[in-house]
């Protein structure tokens, strides 16, 4: 196993060990690490309990040396896996200078969440798993982007606001953040709000195709062609609607999916506690004007 080490604690066991033999090494990532099993090799008539007492690093023996080294590494953060220099860095401190998108030598893996259109949080996971039914499962949490939007009478973003937090290896959120925030022009509104619409509409294109499936497949004898078809029959339906609900921010969509009396499967259920239909879930999404 490797722990990792200050230069202070190496260069003062360095300092009692014989000459050729070295407490720790620069690994691949350019971090300064102690390889307890190289340390089994040792000669035998190095005593290390005796050489970490010598050394005055706080430590009783060689042992509990290597469980406060191995404490210490839960405190550092987890992006440092991954930075490609490690030289001028505390590990145990949020490197807010680095792109964690593009300055890493591995790519992490973004989970996105979107309410009524608006990108809410990304959460930059180790690790992603693409399972057999399609979904992913995200693994090993390292950095959370949290986003703010602020809004004015008329829905237009006047600012957000980006909180980006960074992952201990113990899991644990460092309480240092970084804090970005974005005043948009009176253009970007217009182009924002159109992405926010167009956002609303692609999601809930999945999430009631998906609804469908629940609810419906039975009914269409499974055909999932079929049960599919019931959604894209909704969207040729309102497809004027549609598009000027997100190029021109006209809220006729929301009422009239409200009052739909054409397309029956938008009352299936498909929550209870309370009960909720494909209507509702539509609407809470569509609804960004508080008409309901």
């Amino acid at each position: 196993m490797q722990y990792l080490v200050s230069q202070s604690v190496a260069e003062a066991i360095d300092a009692e060990l014989p000459t050729g033999v070295t407490f720790a090494h620069i690994d691949a990532q350019g971090r300064l690490v102690h390889d307890a099993s190289a340390a089994a090799e040792w000669p035998s008539e190095i005593d290390k309990d005796a050489v970490v007492v010598a050394a005055d690093v706080g430590a009783l023996d060689y042992a509990n040396l290597l469980a406060t080294l191995e404490s210490l590494a839960d405190q550092q953060i987890k992006i440092y896996r991954y930075v490609i220099d490690l030289n001028g860095y505390d590990l145990e401190v949020p490197p807010l200078d680095i792109d964690y998108r593009t300055d890493l030598s591995q790519r992490l893996q973004p989970e996105r969440t979107f309410f009524q259109g608006e990108l809410t949080d990304v959460r930059y996971h180790a690790s992603a798993t693409l399972e057999v039914d399609g979904s992913v499962t995200y693994d090993d949490l390292v950095v959370h982007e949290e986003y703010t939007y602020f809004r004015d009478a008329m829905q237009f973003a006047v600012r957000r606001e980006l909180v980006i937090t960074y992952y201990r290896e113990d899991g644990s959120a460092h309480p240092t953040t970084k804090v970005m925030s974005k005043i948009y022009s009176a253009t970007e509104r217009i182009s924002e709000g159109r992405r926010r619409r167009g956002n609303i509409i692609d999601e809930l294109e999945n999430e009631v195709a998906g609804m469908l499936i629940v609810t419906e497949l039975a009914n269409q004898g499974g055909d999932i062609e079929a049960t599919l078809g019931l959604g894209r029959a909704l969207l040729r339906h309102y497809k004027d609607d549609i598009d000027l609900y997100i190029s021109a921010s006209l809220p006729d969509l929301v009422t009239l999916i409200r009052d739909d009396a054409i397309h029956p499967w938008l009352d299936n259920v498909v929550a209870t506690n309370p009960s909720r239909t494909i209507r509702d879930e539509i609407l809470v999404k569509i609804d960004i004007y508080g008409i309901l």
